[in-house]
Formats: structure tokens, C-alpha cells, sequence
């Protein structure tokens, strides 16, 4: 699922960066500049931080995490069955 969903990311055009360590991001009226730890510049019209509770991008837009214990538990998994399951 991971490669399915970098592949699309990847035909639209999107740039995904792993193990990329935010310092600060800063938003201008048309662009955001995102300092990773490093001291890199990135420069893009959107972020998308995708880095959890806390997440430094969440954070420096001012958005909370307020969350709340998880009612239910989900599991993925990717794995090819020997035969069809019954429904």
C-alpha cells in the first residue's frame, strides 16, 4: 500500500521527503519555507506534515492535537492468501 500510494504521490508531482527532521516553518502570503534541521531550505506553495502528535508543522500553524485513547484497534496488512477467504 506504502508503494501504491508513492507511486501516485509520485505521477502527481509531489515531492516526499523521509527521515527529514523540521526545524521551522514559516508561511508567507505565497509560499512556505520549511528549514528542516539541517539547514536546508525547502520552498513550496503547501506542507503536509505527517509526523504525529508532535508534529513541529502542526505546531507551527497553530493547529492543537487535542486526540483522544483510541476506541478501537486496526491492523494492516499486505499479504497474499493461499486461497480466497469465505465472504
Amino acid at each position: 500500500i506504502e508503494q501504491q500510494l508513492l507511486a501516485w504521490a509520485t505521477k502527481c508531482g509531489v515531492g516526499i521527503r523521509r527521515n527529514a527532521v523540521v526545524a521551522q516553518l514559516m508561511q508567507y502570503e505565497d509560499e512556505v519555507v520549511v528549514q528542516l534541521a539541517d539547514g536546508e531550505l525547502l520552498r513550496s506553495a503547501w506542507v503536509v506534515g505527517c509526523d504525529g502528535a508532535h508534529s513541529v508543522v502542526r505546531r507551527a500553524a497553530g493547529m492543537d492535537f487535542e486526540g483522544s485513547p483510541p476506541g478501537i484497534c486496526h491492523i494492516l496488512a499486505e499479504l497474499r492468501l493461499r486461497e480466497a477467504p469465505p465472504w
